[in-house]
């Protein structure tokens, strides 16, 4: 009884190697309860664009491949399709709401799930080169909602800073001397961004995102 027991303990990872090389990157061959989809969807200024990540749980965890008949469609704009190793889709519309549906063709589908895109905005600076000591101001249109909003710097000659902003009221100021310098002699580059985000959905096992992020690139002199 103990070397059955110990033979059935050794050949699982066979098991699973197996499946894995008899197409379980496949979907159709994962339920829907043990599958996961991500999805980004990312407000731009020409439109929005939708990515998705499908992936297998434990055991079997690791890149799906959507076949079977298995389908993500952005309800009303299309089907996403294969984009590298994900799935993608670009809509002409720059926010609002969007209607997610994970199709499936031999198990339970994941349909009307809701996500709704921030407004979109244009960021502007006062001026693209300062002084470092100098402040730094940044405008948008402001879009009071259930987003959250945040500044981001970053680049080859400074420290990535995040910080998130206690209302989105359209106008930032970086205080001069603010952005730490790797060299305080040479001219810096850095990029801004300011990014709304928009909570969370989610529908069992579909996961989706969605935000708008606008940057602007400012050189910082000595």
């Amino acid at each position: 009884m103990k070397s059955a027991v110990r033979f059935a303990l050794l050949a699982l990872p066979l098991t699973v190697a197996a499946c894995r090389d008899n197409g379980i990157d496949d979907s159709a061959d994962v339920s829907t309860r043990d599958m996961q989809v991500v999805v980004a969807v990312n407000g731009e200024a020409d439109g929005t664009v939708v990515r998705a990540h499908p992936s297998a749980l434990l055991p079997y965890s690791g890149r799906l491949t959507l076949t079977g008949g298995d389908r993500l469609v952005l309800r009303g704009e299309g089907e996403l399709r294969p984009d590298g190793a994900e799935y993608a889709l670009k809509s002409p519309r720059k926010s609002g709401s969007f209607v997610l549906d994970l199709l499936r063709a031999h198990d339970h589908p994941l349909t009307d799930l809701e996500v709704v895109v921030p407004p979109p905005f244009t960021l502007t600076a006062r001026a693209l080169r300062v002084r470092w000591s100098e402040p730094i101001e940044l405008t948008w249109e402001a879009a009071p909602g259930e987003h959250v909003t945040s500044i981001e710097w970053t680049g080859a000659c400074t420290k990535r800073v995040v910080r998130p902003l206690a209302a989105d009221a359209g106008a930032y100021v970086v205080n001069g001397g603010e952005v730490f310098r790797v060299d305080p002699s040479a001219p810096c580059p850095v990029t801004f961004s300011i990014t709304r985000t928009a909570p969370g959905r989610s529908m069992r096992t579909l996961y989706a995102t969605a935000k708008q992020t606008r940057t602007v690139e400012i050189v910082l002199d000595p």
